[in-house]
This record gives C-alpha cells, structure tokens and sequence, in this order.
C-alpha cells in the first residue's frame, strides 16, 4: 500500500496515477487504484483532512476511551477484559509509537492475573488511568517536517549499547 500526500486531492491523485502507470510499464501489476475522494480509512486508520494525516477512528476511540475509563472506576476487575482494552489501545498507539511509552507494569498485571478477577494494583490501575487519557492524542499529523537528525541505538550485549 503506497499513500501520496500532496497540497491538494487533485495533486496526490495526479501523482498516484503517474506512479501507478510507470510500475504498469515496468511490469507490476496494479490491480487497484484509490482517488484521495475515495479514501477514508487505511488499515484500521481514519483520514484526517486538516491537518492531513491519520488517527484512530473517533467512534472507536470514543468507546475505547470510555470503557477503559470505566474499568478504572471499579474496585475489581476482570483482567481478561483489561487485556483486550489494552490491544485495542496498542493498535492505536502504533500511529503515535511515543503514546507506547505510557504503558508498562500493566503488563505484569495482565501476566500474573489474567483470567481472572481481582482488586487493581495501584500502580496497573493509574498507568490504565494515564493510558485512557492518551488515546486523545493516537493521531499523526503528516505534513509536519521529518527530522534531520535521527539517533539509533543497538544493544550489544550485557553492559555494552552502541550509539551512532
């Protein structure tokens, strides 16, 4: 799947059309073929016009959001259902990877506990709490300028991390 982002539809249309028709003359096949009017949602993902990008669809952020507001209101829950509030979540997150940031001992508390009901540790409930409030912002914005700079890192091995 290839997305053109240009100033206007008519813009990113042209240049699809164009891409499309010169992989057709070196010999791939491109069976379908999507005009900007066309195109509401990407792989889960809703179009946003302005500012142009992607986000999690609203009606789905909307009942992600409250359900996972709910489960923090309650005393007990059911980890399995917290399991699954927390992939939808992740799928949401994926679109803005620095949201992922937000969630870890809720992990730990899906491991040991899942399938079952029990009380919320204090910290899996808060971090649920923070995570909840987070899907407001499961969106990107692509007309914002990429960096220039980008830092990677690769682990080594024990106590060694390479920089470049």
């Amino acid at each position: 799947m290839v997305f053109f982002l240009a100033h206007s539809d008519i813009v990113a249309d042209q240049a699809m059309q164009g891409s499309a028709e010169a992989l057709q003359l070196w010999g791939f096949t491109v069976a379908d073929r999507q005009s900007s009017e066309q195109l509401i949602r990407a792989v889960g993902y809703e179009r946003t016009r302005s500012p142009p990008g992607f986000r999690l669809p609203r009606s789905k952020a909307f009942k992600l959001k409250a359900a996972m507001q709910w489960m923090v209101s309650c005393e007990f829950v059911d980890v399995s259902a917290v399991h699954s509030l927390v992939g939808i979540w992740i799928f949401g997150a994926l679109i803005r990877r620095d949201v992922l940031s937000a969630a870890s001992c809720i992990f730990q508390f899906i491991e040991k506990y899942d399938g079952r009901v029990v009380k919320w540790w204090k910290s899996a409930r808060l971090e649920f709490r923070i995570m909840s409030h987070l899907v407001d912002f499961m969106f990107v914005d692509v007309s914002l300028p990429a960096a220039n700079t980008i830092f990677v890192s690769d682990a080594q091995g024990p106590g060694e991390l390479l920089i470049c």
